[in-house]
């Protein structure tokens, strides 16, 4: 059961009304569980302004939460270069690039981590990338030395030291859409292929932890939307912390491996020709990067409103499990890893589903929660997902 304490949207319209400004209403609007945080954007009506985006971040270590107007991200200090056109135009000028901006859309933000802008300058796509500025030289260094493996990430076009780096557009198809004309097996091996590529490269940076060693985070955001979920959730926690295994020599790894990260050559040739979002990429257990790919497909099986979809996503993470799990038999070291970590990758997938049980719109979502906690609690048991709506044809 939820405490009587303020809301979050409660407290922000307190902060603004603090300024001297008449709120006339204050609506949670999207709230996201980061691996260090709960962010939440509020959306502020005042009156004489247009509304207004806040967003709170409420560090998972209990520490005092951030709040700042968008895009004013004290993370992301280059958001505000990409927010509005002249700005962008300003900042390609200073990196010699095209300067007529002909469209910009912020495509995604996740707050105090990093946005996305999709820009067309001159008639050119690209791809504006906002990260914190701690973080920028590092995957700009990772580009090059993806680029240098043969791994094929977009073009690197340029880049800031205040946070924000140029890319082109990726080749081929998006691999999600493959789905409805290639095979799981055909899909598997080509991620397969593009995996042992990456394993290749050179890089001297530890891969950036998503979701490993948040379990218990996890399960305390699940128990403050339902007893019953946080209950399960920690059981499973403790499962994960109670198999702590060795790790491997490290290689080179995505460290956010799924289908939207990839693209195909075509519809009917699965084969990867492009790799996207490598921000996270550097040395690490290649078992991660095969929970989060089976993780989000089962994520996604969920989400998705159109059946047949739905069962191809499901059908592809149990083929994947399969290959990443049975498929490695010889080696039964690998195959626990990729189990302990897939468990805590749907803890996650659960806790970010859960904490929007009170959005309009999104009332389905805590039972997908507690179904893709039923797939964690099938793999700690030793069997396989079922998926979201069920197992599929085997």
């Amino acid at each position: 059961m939820r405490n009587t304490e303020p809301t979050v949207a409660e407290l922000v319209a307190e902060a603004v009304a603090a300024g001297g400004e008449r709120v006339r209403s204050a609506e949670l609007v999207s709230t996201e569980v980061s691996d260090d945080a709960r962010l939440n954007a509020v959306s502020v009506e005042v009156d004489g302004a247009e509304p207004r985006l806040y967003y709170v971040r409420e560090p998972a270590d209990g520490g005092l939460p951030q709040l700042w107007l968008h895009p004013d991200d004290p993370r992301l200090p280059a958001l505000q270069a990409v927010a509005f056109p002249h700005a962008v135009s300003i900042v390609l000028g200073r990196m010699s690039l095209p300067t007529r901006v002909d469209e910009l859309e912020l495509r995604s933000y996740r707050p105090g981590r990093r946005a996305v802008a999709r820009v067309v300058v001159g008639g050119r796509l690209l791809w504006l990338k906002v990260v914190r500025p701690t973080r920028v030289e590092r995957i700009a260094a990772s580009h090059r030395a993806l680029a240098g493996a043969g791994l094929p990430v977009p073009p690197l076009l340029s880049w800031s030291p205040a946070g924000l780096l140029v890319q082109g557009t990726a080749e081929g198809v998006p691999m999600a859409d493959v789905t409805r004309t290639a095979s799981p097996d055909a899909i598997i091996a080509a991620v397969d292929r593009m995996r042992a590529g990456l394993a290749g490269a050179t890089l001297d940076h530890p891969v950036r932890p998503v979701v490993r060693g948040r379990s218990a985070w996890y399960a305390d955001v699940l128990a403050n939307v339902s007893g019953e979920l946080g209950a399960r959730a920690g059981r499973l926690a403790a499962w994960v912390g109670d198999r702590e295994t060795t790790s491997p020599a490290s290689v080179a790894v995505h460290g956010d491996l799924h289908l939207g990260q990839l693209f195909s050559r075509s519809a009917d040739d699965p084969t990867v020709v492009g790799v996207i979002d490598v921000d996270t990429a550097g040395l690490g257990d290649p078992a991660d990067d095969s929970a989060a790919f089976i993780s989000n497909a089962l994520a996604a099986a969920g989400l998705n409103d159109d059946p047949g979809d739905s069962a191809r996503l499901t059908e592809l993470a149990r083929h994947a499990f399969r290959a990443w799990t049975v498929g490695t038999a010889e080696d039964p070291e690998v195959a626990e890893r990729v189990r302990r970590s897939l468990v805590e990758h749907l803890l996650a997938q659960a806790a970010q589903l859960a904490d929007l049980a009170d959005r309009p719109g999104l009332a389905d979502r805590p039972g997908l929660a507690d179904r893709l906690l039923g797939d964690a609690e099938a793999i700690a048991a030793g069997d396989e997902p079922e998926g979201p709506r069920g197992g599929g044809a085997g």
